[in-house]
């Protein structure tokens, strides 16, 4: 019987810093409440270690308040047994260190306890660190980006903390600060491991650049893949380590769909102990082909149906979406909303142009939390998988045993692999030996017959003859060991070679059957599409034909139309000069009485006219008359007055 789970381990927190960042403060900020003694001092408050613990959002921490360094009451050496002890006491449970800074320029003492820091810890710097800036409050009308990216020490110090850093104002206690804080450090504990998949120009390499946020893979516009082989590459991305295997495209017509399978297959190995997420890389652009439709039962084959519960269907080159909805797109066409389907309804979209734009990248990556979640917080590992690799790997070592065992028949002499060849080089040899041992019967008889040959050259020709005798025994040992041992081997070469054959073959025959399939609808799809050509050709011809007879019947209408235009504009034309016509006519009529009142009326004014000149003459004759009278009785005055 196994043992009971016992309950998970907390999370252990180690506070770093020098003295007078904040470090107590920080602790206090982390807990929610005022556990650790925190005050404006040049020395350090804390003097030991003090461990406080706190659960939030149901998590249980643990944290550490550690004495700072560059401490003016407490030696540096006993600053560093007491920070060594913190990480003997946290080296059992999962851990992660804040290293606590004050926002503002870098000192020297600063700098120095970075390095102090980085020495003790080793790695764990660079992967279980934490930046933590406090006193965010000062922050004024600038980010903490920015605030980064004006010092090169900063920039540097955060890229070696692979990008993770947070800000604390530990004025306001805010706790939404601090569930920020734990959710950023759940995320960096549970790195993700990403495998890329599809068929060639889909854009995979394209896609890890924008996951990794660089050039990471070779990405280029090809006919062909451009990846050949399977290649990992890891890289933090917001904080979290992020492993991409890029494999080769499917359907590339310059390998054979067993090398593909093989390099396709080790990304599982690559990604070890197993991928959290297979993103089956779909490009927007073109049609939605039959290589397309085939492409997850090919996938299914080689990782088995356990594929589906891991993979998202992500749609590359958005831009060329122009506006328009990917789910537009997606229900528009059948075989597309059954490959989502199979994935559970996951996909996103990229946009591949954007590799700087970090938010598609973040909520790609809470899609891939969710499902990880979903699937109870476990990676793909598919048992059937691991058989077919492990089979796969006792095939290649048989094939090089056999080929090792043939190597070691030529060294024996046996130049044909043929085993029927073997056997008769084998029999030629035995013949030889026997024939061999009758020269040597022949030679004892010779001796015996040979009465004048003296004792000592008999002996010696006895001993020679033993001697030869005793080597032609070891030679017939030896050839009968080794055609035991050869028939034996060869048997059980021949038998591993036709069973190894016959499941190459089988294998051989899979992909060849695959292929057929792949050609029979490639065939399909040709024949759909020239049907669908002629159709359309038929249709373009009468619409064609269509057209031209509706060309004609406009032109018709519009020579229609401009007769008739002209003879409405003849007719207005008459009814408009009839009508001038007898308005000049009336015009005239009217013309011609006022000609005849004209002398009558001359006359009449004449007459007037005389009749006010005489008068105003006569008056005028008055005026002059009565004017020289006035003068007569002047001067008839004057003559009296001067008399």
């Amino acid at each position: 019987m196994g043992q009971a789970m016992g309950p998970p381990k907390p999370l252990q927190v180690v506070l770093l810093g020098k003295t007078g960042a904040g470090i107590s403060a920080t602790g206090n900020t982390f807990l929610g409440r005022t556990a650790f003694k925190s005050k404006k001092s040049s020395r350090s408050v804390t003097t030991d270690i003090e461990i406080q613990s706190v659960t939030i959002d149901g998590i249980d921490f643990l944290v550490y308040d550690t004495p700072g360094f560059c401490n003016q009451g407490l030696p540096e050496v006993l600053v560093q047994q007491k920070s060594q002890e913190v990480l003997n006491l946290t080296s059992s449970g999962t851990r992660v260190f804040l290293l606590v800074m004050k926002i503002g320029r870098l000192t020297e003492e600063e700098n120095s306890v970075i390095s102090k820091v980085e020495e003790l810890l080793g790695e764990s710097f660079s992967n279980q660190t934490w930046i933590l800036f406090t006193r965010g409050d000062e922050l004024v009308h600038q980010t903490i980006e920015e605030f980064i990216a004006e010092s090169e020490d900063l920039t540097e110090l955060v890229k070696k903390c692979k990008g993770r850093y947070h800000v604390f104002d530990n004025k306001s206690g805010d706790p939404d600060q601090v569930k920020s804080l734990l959710k950023k450090t759940l995320i960096s504990l549970n790195p993700r491991r990403i495998v890329l998949l599809g068929k060639t120009g889909g854009g995979r390499s394209a896609t890890g650049n924008t996951i990794l946020g660089g050039n990471h893979f070779h990405s280029e516009l090809s006919c062909s893949s451009v990846t050949q082989t399977s290649e990992v590459q890891q890289a933090p991305v917001d904080g979290r380590q992020i492993s991409v295997v890029d494999t080769p495209g499917l359907f590339d017509t310059q390998r054979s769909a067993e090398e593909i399978a093989w390099e396709i297959r080790k990304s599982v190995t690559m990604s070890s102990p197993g991928p959290h997420a297979f993103l089956i890389v779909v490009s927007v652009q073109g049609r939605f082909t039959h290589q397309d439709k085939i492409m997850m039962e090919l996938l299914e084959t080689m990782f088995g149906s356990e594929l589906t519960n891991h993979a998202i269907i992500l749609f590359t080159h958005g831009d060329q979406l122009e506006g328009h909805s990917i789910d537009r797109l997606i229900h528009g066409h059948i075989d597309l909303s059954r490959l989502v389907a199979l994935c559970r309804g996951r996909y996103h979209v990229f946009d591949n142009k954007a590799v700087g734009n970090i938010t598609q990248v973040r909520e790609l990556m809470e899609k891939i939390d969710k499902m990880v979640e979903e699937n109870g917080g476990t990676c793909y590992n598919n048992e059937v998988n691991w058989h077919l690799a492990q089979k796969e790997e006792e095939e290649e070592r048989e094939m090089e045993e056999i080929q090792f065992q043939m190597r070691r028949v030529r060294i024996w002499g046996m130049e044909s692999e043929d085993p029927q060849m073997i056997r008769e080089r084998l029999q030629r040899d035995m013949q030889s030996f026997w024939k061999g041992r009758d020269q040597i019967g022949m030679l004892i008889g010779k001796m015996d017959s040979v009465c004048e040959t003296d004792s000592l050259q008999r002996d010696s020709m006895r001993r020679w003859i033993e001697e030869k005798i005793s080597l032609q025994r070891e030679m017939l040992k030896r050839y009968q060991e080794m055609k035991t041992i050869l028939q034996s081997e060869l048997e059980r070469l021949v038998s591993k070679l036709e069973r190894v054959t016959g499941e190459r073959s089988r294998v051989v025959d899979l992909t060849t059957l695959h292929a057929q399939q792949d050609i029979q609808g490639e065939r399909e799809s040709i024949h759909l599409e020239m049907v669908e050509m002629v159709n359309l050709q038929e249709e373009m011809e009468s619409v064609w034909k269509d057209t031209e007879r509706m060309i004609d019947m406009e032109k018709r209408h519009k020579e229609k139309l401009y007769k008739e235009r002209r003879h409405m504009e003849r007719r207005r034309m008459e009814s408009v000069y009839k009508e001038r016509r007898r308005m000049l006519h009336e015009r005239m009529q009217s013309v011609q009485k006022k000609m005849k009142r004209i002398p009558k009326e001359m006359e009449k004014w004449l007459k007037k006219e005389t009749e006010m000149m005489l008068k105003e003459r006569k008056q005028r004759y008055q005026r002059e008359m009565e004017r020289l009278e006035m003068d007569m009785k002047i001067e008839k005055h004057l003559l009296q007055w001067y008399h």
